[in-house]
């Protein structure tokens, strides 16, 4: 069989109500030099069954099924393990990309030799069918700079060389994609952004617990202190790292809790789409506090080459 240009690594758990949509934006893609595999993490859902109906319809789908629900990052690495491809794509199952999406991610990897990583802007889409810009980062330097601060990747538009050197740390469960870049970078290797919304990206303004939003907070900050380990002598600890108890030492434990996913769609669209974030902020003032009503109606005010300065900042 010959060998594709780009393997496309696909991990689903319980997400049957998108992976439809998902993969068809795989199938009608442009460049059509792909395989996609597809890992399944257990689904107690439909999922599996949509996943052998369309590999039975292409054989460039490949599909592969856990024997227990290992986690996302986990279920990727399996498919690093299995990818053929020159470059690697990842599109979380309830994602979807543009038709042009491979062809023109492929083409600034085979151009850009110094660029190891690279994703795009995103279309972001709420739960409710909201819809609006997501920009990032451009620029080699830029990215390199700014990623030791703050993920701004998205990473489901993200394709890198398939070099086998690296592999999500299954420590961190909820920054594995942050601690994958920053470990790209370790490397002295580049990154870098096509500005143009190459895919849709779902953000869940439903509602998350407050614990998996600490706990990704927690995480991501250890995965930046394990970047300035490595850059200092050339490893970190993560061999001894252990996230519970860390986490449990900090008060950061498994419970109940509520945490306004408003906020996350709000804080992306103040700085990419004020109509959008306008809009629900006003529709939504009494579920807001107003100090974060406040804050971010300042932000709304302000010209939008001041109010990027504080976003990169």
């Amino acid at each position: 069989m010959k060998t594709p240009m780009v393997t496309v690594i696909m991990a689903v758990y319980n997400q049957d109500a998108f992976l439809k949509a998902s993969i068809e934006s795989v199938l009608s893609q442009t460049m059509k030099e792909w395989e996609l595999i597809i890992i399944d993490d257990r689904s107690t859902d439909g999922s599996l069954k949509t996943i052998l109906k369309y590999a039975k319809s292409d054989k460039r789908i490949k599909v592969l099924r856990n024997s227990k629900n290992m986690g996302a990052a986990e279920t990727r690495n399996r498919g690093l393990s299995r990818a053929r491809g020159k470059y690697v794509a990842i599109q979380d199952s309830d994602d979807n990309s543009y038709p042009t999406r491979l062809e023109k991610e492929l083409k600034y990897l085979e151009s850009h030799p110094d660029i190891f990583l690279v994703g795009s802007y995103a279309t972001g889409i709420s739960s409710k069918g909201t819809r609006f810009r997501i920009d990032s980062i451009c620029g080699k330097e830029n990215n390199l700079r700014k990623i030791v601060r703050r993920n701004h990747i998205i990473h489901s538009s993200v394709m890198f060389r398939n070099s086998r050197e690296f592999q999500y740390r299954t420590k961190f469960r909820f920054a594995q994609d942050y601690d994958f870049m920053l470990n790209v970078i370790s490397k002295g290797y580049g990154i870098d952004n096509i500005p143009e919304a190459l895919v849709e990206y779902r953000v869940n303004d439903e509602g998350i617990s407050s614990t998996k939003s600490e706990k990704q907070a927690f995480l991501a900050e250890k995965a930046k202190e394990f970047y300035w380990q490595r850059r200092k002598t050339g490893k970190d600890s993560y061999d001894k790292f252990d996230p519970e108890n860390e986490m449990k030492a900090r008060g950061i434990k498994d419970g109940k809790g509520s945490y306004n996913g408003l906020k996350t769609i709000i804080n992306l669209a103040v700085y990419t789409d004020k109509k959008v974030a306008l809009k629900l902020i006003l529709q939504n003032l009494g579920k807001l506090e107003p100090s974060y009503v406040l804050k971010k109606t300042a932000l709304l005010m302000m010209p939008a080459s001041i109010s990027r300065l504080i976003r990169n900042r």
